[in-house]
């Protein structure tokens, strides 16, 4: 059950972030098609990004400590809400003075990757995450139903921001609703992590996966 839920919640977060982080920056940089391209860029490369966290995690660090380094992660993830917080009054939302309008395509990477760059990075990999350690909980069981919980919660991420957040919610209110249910997936995904720590989780087989299923999988994928 809290595999699903991660996995739904996570991506409900990462696709409702991504509009979110466009809204909050337009004060400073407007609403022009350069800062909406910079930003879809940011999201896209956080999830490029993630995965490949996610897949140097589960191929390069032992089973048993992989949750404790994640769970790193996802402290700093909440150490940086604390931090927006902090100095702006408001969590996940840049400080005034942070944001380089001079310059409009840098100052926009850069207040995202300051503000959202962590809670983007441990969303980004929370889809591989639940699935690998589900697989290696569960004895080999398959998990991949979850993968269509995470593309239902990516889908309902970016139709609920333009036609139930954005008229109806000013940009504070998204961004404590935003902060609370972050919370809520950090406490769920440790929940996940428990379960990989001990003897059971070092027990699993890893597949040999060869190059031609790999290609396979590439021709498939376009």
């Amino acid at each position: 059950m809290v595999y699903g839920c991660v996995s739904f919640l996570g991506a409900f977060l990462l696709f409702f972030l991504q509009p979110f982080a466009a809204k909050a920056v337009t004060p400073w940089f407007g609403g022009g098609s350069h800062v909406w391209i910079t930003c879809m860029v940011f999201g896209q490369a956080m999830l490029l990004l993630g995965y490949a966290y996610a897949h140097g995690l589960l191929t390069r660090v032992a089973p048993s400590r992989q949750a404790r380094f994640h769970g790193t992660l996802l402290l700093a993830a909440l150490l940086s809400l604390g931090i927006t917080w902090g100095l702006s009054g408001i969590p996940l939302l840049p400080p005034q003075g942070l944001a380089r309008v001079e310059a409009p395509v840098w100052g926009v990477l850069g207040l995202l990757g300051a503000t959202l760059g962590a809670p983007l990075l441990v969303l980004s990999a929370t889809s591989p995450l639940a699935q690998a350690w589900y697989h290696r909980r569960h004895g080999g069981e398959v998990p991949y139903r979850f993968y269509a919980l995470s593309n239902a919660g990516s889908l309902l991420g970016l139709l609920a921001y333009p036609f139930l957040a954005e008229p109806f919610l000013g940009l504070h209110a998204q961004a404590w609703m935003l902060a609370s249910l972050f919370s809520l997936f950090v406490v769920l995904m440790a929940l996940a992590g428990r379960g990989q720590i001990g003897p059971r989780a070092e027990s699993g087989e890893v597949a040999v996966i060869r190059w031609p299923q790999r290609l396979e999988w590439v021709f498939l994928a376009f």
